[in-house]
């Protein structure tokens, strides 16, 4: 027994130590000086359809529709699901210019059947060389669109936006500060990360929002799926279809985070329980694959979605060395410990590198005074992961 809790707390650290190692080595690889391909907008490039799955989005679908219609040009096309609507999405949508899909299946929920309405819709009524798809509470930034179809055009495999979620709430509040804790986990997830893979060559997850596919690969796609992470999903089919992701930080796509600490929780519970789902499935078959074919960027994919949710494996890191200690203390076996300590040295070192990359201005003491609690609530989403209480696909809530 003794040795068995030894080997235990052993493995424990070591296993942690995997997904921090990845994240410092994307950290350090984001920060050294490398030089950052431009990508060069032409004077011509392909037409484009933006797809833009709504349900119940009454309140933001016109000023999304407007945006992008402002980077439009030529035969492009704007082409809105309203999926299972309640409320007058379709109708504002095509006032506002947008062709308008209406899809009612309420026993076959979620995005993915959305994008697959849009998809066959295009197939039938004219397809386009690029087809975008942006959430419909999402902005393009400046010359977002042109960027995403250039570079689409030129690589010929998906491209992924940078996409900034942004905290809209008081600052100096409890829960302004809470929000800015998730904004800065979110910075980490969707540029750090990312463009510390951009500039090692290796490809990146998709979004779900800010997303440009060719369009012979995407109609080859089956999306008619109640995935709550579908894009992790599609993004892990594309690769071993051999047609990795890259990301283009160049493009830019904004949207607000939900306002209420309800409506952020249950967004986060969405995430975290779709990333645990598709990772137990997805990360063997994907080493599987990468070994078998000996291929680099389904490798680093696998790496990459071994990284689990930031503040999992924070926890992972405090309970690892909290226990270790203990046995340390007891038995004086001091080798579990010592791994707990390099664990959290990496960890404190890639934190370190994320607030000075993403944070300045955004994390002080007062948002690490709320962090205790953020972290209690996504033990809490995990655990209830782990019992059986997992997420279905649902809306999240959107700006007043």
């Amino acid at each position: 027994m003794y040795n068995l809790i030894s080997l235990g707390l052993t493995v424990l650290a070591i296993v942690v130590m995997i997904p921090l190692l990845i994240l410092l080595g994307q950290a350090i690889a984001a920060i050294l000086p490398f030089q950052q391909e431009e990508t060069v907008v032409g004077t011509t490039r392909a037409s484009v359809a933006v797809i833009i799955p709504a349900h119940d989005e009454a309140l933001s679908i016109a000023e999304t529709v407007s945006n992008v219609r402002e980077q439009m040009s030529g035969c492009d096309r704007i082409i809105v699901v309203a999926d299972n609507c309640l409320d007058d999405t379709a109708a504002i949508a095509r006032n506002s210019g947008a062709e308008v899909v209406i899809r009612e299946d309420p026993n076959n929920i979620g995005k993915g059947y959305a994008l697959d309405a849009g998809i066959r819709h295009l197939a039938q009524t004219g397809p386009r060389g690029v087809v975008i798809i942006l959430d419909a509470d999402c902005l393009f930034g400046p010359d977002a669109l042109a960027i995403l179809t250039s570079a689409c055009k030129r690589y010929q495999v998906p491209i992924q936006a940078l996409n900034l979620q942004i905290a809209k709430v008081i600052a100096v509040s409890s829960e302004g500060r809470n929000a800015r804790v998730i904004e800065f986990a979110w910075r980490i997830q969707c540029s750090l990360r990312k463009i510390g893979y951009m500039r090692l060559g290796l490809p990146c997850q998709l979004m779900g929002t800010g997303m440009a596919f060719p369009w012979n690969l995407l109609v080859c796609q089956s999306l008619a799926t109640g995935h709550i992470t579908e894009d992790i999903k599609l993004s892990v089919d594309l690769a071993l279809l051999g047609s990795p992701a890259r990301f283009c930080p160049q493009a830019v796509v904004t949207s607000e985070m939900p306002p209420s600490m309800k409506g952020r929780h249950d967004q986060r519970k969405r995430w975290i329980h779709g990333y645990l789902s598709t990772a137990r499935v997805y990360i063997p078959k994907l080493f599987r694959e990468a070994f078998r074919r000996g291929d680099v960027s389904i490798f680093a994919l696998a790496c990459d979605l071994v990284v689990p949710p930031l503040s999992i494996l924070i926890m992972c890191c405090g309970v690892a060395l909290g226990a270790s200690l203990l046995w340390y203390i007891s038995t004086g076996v001091v080798t579990p410990f010592l791994l707990s300590i390099f664990d959290n040295i990496v960890l404190a070192c890639f934190l370190t590198i994320a607030w000075f990359y993403c944070g300045r201005g955004l994390i002080g003491w007062r948002e690490l005074m709320v962090a205790p609690q953020h972290l209690r609530t996504v033990g809490r989403i995990f655990i209830s992961y782990i019992v059986g209480e997992q997420s279905t696909w649902t809306r999240a809530e959107r700006k007043k």
